[in-house]
Parts: structure tokens; C-alpha cells; sequence
């Protein structure tokens, strides 16, 4: 059935929950560009408020750029990969992938509201400035986010090809909190998959009443504490805080049910395999922080608005995400998407379960 739209509790800072047709035959809560793009996908340990897209055309430049007004110009957005899995909404049986015997290939699908990047025109002079000036940072913040430091990189680069993640990050990782997301958030929601799957025996989806196989997809996003929580500020889950943000996990499920007795099924878990990927992107009006020791000489940065500032064991500096859109609107830089390949959910979290239907 095609569920109406309908607000979803927050279950962390700025994110967004999305149901797709594999679960609920519905998109909630896609189409908005609000905490979630601005709040939670972005680079930033510290943020201010959001500037609207129109605005940045009435930017002044600054002294380097030699002032006057600010001249628009914009970047492509990158180039989507064709998705290996059906769409989200309405996609039925028929479409449906069989079991795999090995982890699929491909996209899952793609980070949303990926678009064109807008910014103030740079000189030559000015965008090669900011790149050495940049890399000179990048170079003394390695030892503390080598993660962040190689997406900054790959922007800097310009190529605007998709980087690859390690599943492992993920996956051998508490402080990424994937194993959490995996157990308190998709778990409970192919639950709900299966329980409608086999109170209908009609569900548009497939029924899990005849004991067939059944294909099933969610995605959801979270974000790890950028301090690293209990795990520490040299954790990989602090290093992907502030490299993404938050990120996607895109889940494939295939499960089949049998009946025991009563009201009484049993679910098994035959395959579950995800992806995580996000956009790397800059966002109106907020900063991004790169955090270098206080032993480290960081040169003064020639620009009113990129400052340096102490916190606590280190010193950030804050740039503000326009400055990088500029950088990138002139050609010194390109945003990308970043993407895991298709891997296998850990053991512990495909087992079995049980449930009541009459």
C-alpha cells in the first residue's frame, strides 16, 4: 500500500529517515533540502547558520580576489552512476533482484538533491593561492584526520571521479556506529517489512505467506559524534565526522518466512549486503575545521574570513564553505561522490528472528 506523507521523529541531530518502496511503498520525507543536507552532510565540527543559494550573488569578494562585486558562475554537479537495484517506490515482484550467490555489483543509489554548485569567480592567480595555501594545511593535519585529509585532497584535485571507501572502516569500526545503525534502525524496519509482508497476502511487494524468498531495501543515514564519543578523537569515527558528516547506508535484504505454529513465523535472514556512500559537497554559509596540533606551524592565512583559533589540544582552522564553492566555481576543485562497494552485513546482525501474525 502507498503510505501518505508523514512526518518521522528525529533520531539524531538534523537527520532524516528514508522508507523506501522495499519496506513501505513510499519516499518520506525526500525532496527537502533542510537539516539534513545542511546540518548533517556537511564537513563542519562547528556550524553557523545557512545562507539561501540566491544570496551568494550579492557576496562581496575579498581583498585577494581584489574586490567589487562578486561575478556568478557555477560547477556541474558529478556524474550519476547507473543504480544496480529497482526504484525505491512502487517496485514490485516482478522487478525484484533474485537471491544473489555473491554481493552484488554496482550503485545502490545515490546521496540526494545532488546538484550544480554555485559560487563567486575566482583569478587564476587567486585559485592557485588557495590550493598551495591549502595543501600546506592538509600536509600538518594528516597525522590527526588522514580520512578527511584524503577527501579534501581528492576535492582539491579537481577530477570530480567517484572516490572509493573501505567497507572496513564501517564494519570493523564501532566508533562509525554502523553496527548501532545496523541493529537499532534497519533491523526494526525490515521487521516492520516482514510483518506487513505477511499480515497481507496480497502486499503489492511480494507476500512472505508462501515461503519464497523476498527482496527488501532501506536506507537511512547517521552521523558519528565528531569528539569520537567513548571511542576518542583519534578514532575513525571522529576522522568520518568531520571528513562526511553523516553518511548513507543503503541495505539490500533478501528474507524468507516460515510458519511454526499459531500465529507464530520465523524469519530468516538469507542475505543482507549494504553500501555506504554520501556526496562530498559545500554548503551556504557554514565552515569547515581542520584540526592540526598546536607543535604544528600552520601559515597565516591571507583571508579575513579563514581564521585560526585554539580548542582545547589543537588548533582549527575554520573555512567558510563558500570559500571553497568559489574555489571550485573557477575550476580549482571539483565535488565527487564517495562510495563503498557492495559488502556483506557482519553474521551477528543477519540472524534469525521471530514474529507473531495471525
Amino acid at each position: 500500500m502507498n503510505e501518505a506523507r508523514r512526518p518521522l521523529p528525529l533520531q539524531y541531530r538534523g537527520a532524516r529517515r528514508d522508507t523506501f518502496g522495499g519496506i513501505d511503498d513510499a519516499q518520506r520525507g525526500l525532496g527537502e533540502r533542510t537539516r539534513w543536507e545542511r546540518g548533517v552532510l556537511g564537513r563542519s565540527l562547528f556550524r553557523n547558520a545557512s545562507v539561501p543559494e540566491g544570496e551568494a550573488k550579492g557576496r562581496s569578494r575579498d581583498k585577494q580576489q581584489g574586490g567589487g562585486p562578486c561575478i556568478a558562475a557555477t560547477a556541474p554537479p558529478p556524474t550519476l552512476p547507473p543504480t544496480c537495484l529497482p526504484p525505491f517506490s512502487n517496485a514490485g515482484p516482478a522487478v525484484h533482484p533474485p537471491l544473489p550467490s555473491t554481493p552484488p555489483t554496482g550503485y545502490f543509489g545515490h546521496p540526494a538533491n545532488v546538484t550544480s554548485t554555485s559560487g563567486c569567480q575566482l583569478s587564476p592567480a587567486e585559485v592557485a593561492l588557495r590550493q598551495r595555501w591549502l595543501a600546506t594545511a592538509l600536509t600538518a593535519a594528516q597525522g590527526q584526520r588522514p580520512i578527511s585529509v584524503r577527501f579534501l585532497r581528492h576535492y582539491i584535485g579537481g577530477t570530480g571521479n567517484i572516490l572509493p571507501m573501505q567497507p572496513s572502516s564501517f564494519t570493523l569500526q564501532p566508533s562509525s556506529r554502523f553496527g548501532e545503525f545496523l541493529l537499532n534502525t534497519a533491523r526494526p524496519a525490515f521487521r516492520q517489512g516482514v510483518e506487513r509482508r505477511l499480515r497481507n497476502p496480497q502486499d503489492p511487494q511480494g507476500t512472505l505467506r508462501t515461503g519464497q524468498p523476498r527482496f527488501l531495501q532501506y536506507r537511512d543515514g547517521i552521523r558519528p559524534p565528531t569528539t569520537g564519543g567513548v571511542h576518542g578523537p583519534q578514532s575513525i569515527g571522529a576522522d568520518m565526522a568531520t571528513s562526511l558528516g553523516a553518511y548513507y547506508i543503503h541495505s539490500a535484504l533478501w528474507a524468507r518466512a516460515q510458519h511454526n505454529s499459531g500465529t507464530r513465523w520465523t524469519v530468516d535472514i538469507l542475505a543482507w549486503y549494504a553500501q555506504v556512500y554520501d556526496w562530498y559537497n559545500w554548503n551556504h554559509g557554514q565552515d569547515a575545521n581542520i584540526a592540526v596540533p598546536h607543535s604544528t606551524t600552520i601559515p597565516r592565512p591571507p583571508w579575513p574570513e579563514v581564521t585560526i583559533r585554539s580548542y582545547g589540544v589543537f588548533q582549527v582552522i575554520t573555512i567558510p564553505d563558500d570559500w571553497f564553492r568559489d574555489l571550485e566555481v573557477s575550476g580549482g576543485a571539483r565535488s565527487y561522490l564517495v562510495y563503498t562497494v557492495p559488502f556483506q552485513v557482519p553474521a551477528q546482525y543477519r540472524q534469525p528472528f521471530s514474529v507473531s501474525v495471525p
